[in-house]
């Protein structure tokens, strides 16, 4: 799917950066209907201003209420991953440009007759720290690519670094989202339910899970990828402010048990551990 918006270097335009996230929104609920479909995962390829538009269409929804429409609702965490070129997070340089056409100036008959050309030499209009959230390495991976800011996504070679780059990069999320975004949702329906046994109950008989809601928290650490060790579970309580003793204790294991479920619960299935 392409998303096409109005795009305009100043903000004074009709069309604002909420307005195209929920266009956006919209259009990703009419294709994405049923539960398998919902639940999918969901890679994005954005440039530009584009990609501050991705940024708040992911905010919404994450914000959402669980009876907003199930497509809007499952975005966030059926999102794995992001290939987002010349992102001016931080801003960008456009006050020779918005000067240009704040004159009253005839655009066309501007560009007719060619009274505007490129000159002087080039310049960065967005700062390489711009186009960064200065996540975690793990999370994000800046590439470099000798190119401007409008042909960065114009790839004229199938062998160019640009192209291998996003190709790779697909094959991968391609490879690994699957099982990632299905423990997501997964999550997210035995946090959501009120009637927790009978639903892991139902999980268990449908796909062999083996996590029930009043087992330990190994099932629960190896979802979020850490192993049980005692160094791994004093790291996480400390991490999540838990001040249970000693380290696989009973108080601890409850403990750590319902913070996890609580922060996967707030965020959608979905947990950053800094271990």
């Amino acid at each position: 799917m392409t998303y096409g918006y109005h795009s305009k270097l100043s903000s004074r335009g009709v069309d604002t950066i909420t307005d195209s996230g929920r266009e956006l929104l919209e259009e990703i609920g009419k294709i994405r209907n049923r539960r398998d479909e919902i639940e999918r995962p969901i890679f994005f390829i954005a440039h530009s201003f584009g990609s501050i538009i991705l940024a708040d269409s992911l905010i919404h929804a994450s914000q959402v209420s669980r009876d907003d429409h199930p497509a809007i609702v499952a975005l966030y965490p059926a999102t794995y991953g992001m290939l987002l070129f010349s992102i001016p997070f931080k801003g960008m340089i456009i006050d020779d440009v918005l000067s240009m056409l704040e004159r009253g100036t005839n655009i066309l008959e501007d560009e007719k007759e060619k009274r505007w050309v490129r000159n002087g030499p080039p310049f960065t209009p967005v700062e390489s720290k711009s186009a960064l959230l200065e996540l975690p390495d793990s999370i994000e991976q800046k590439i470099k690519l000798d190119t401007d800011h409008s042909t960065i996504v114009k790839f004229d070679s199938k062998y160019g670094r640009g192209s291998t780059s996003a190709r790779n990069k697909l094959q991968q999320f391609q490879k690994d989202a699957p099982s990632v975004v299905e423990n997501r949702f997964r999550i997210l329906r035995m946090t959501n339910t009120k009637s927790r046994p009978e639903e892991l109950a139902a999980e268990k008989a449908r796909k062999g899970v083996k996590l029930r809601w009043q087992e330990s928290v190994v099932g629960l650490l190896k979802l979020i990828g850490l192993d049980s060790s005692m160094t791994s579970r004093k790291q996480l309580a400390e991490q999540l402010d838990i001040n249970a003793d000693p380290p696989g204790s009973a108080n601890q294991n409850m403990a750590l048990h319902n913070a996890i479920i609580q922060v996967l619960s707030m965020n959608s299935g979905m947990i950053t551990v800094d271990i």
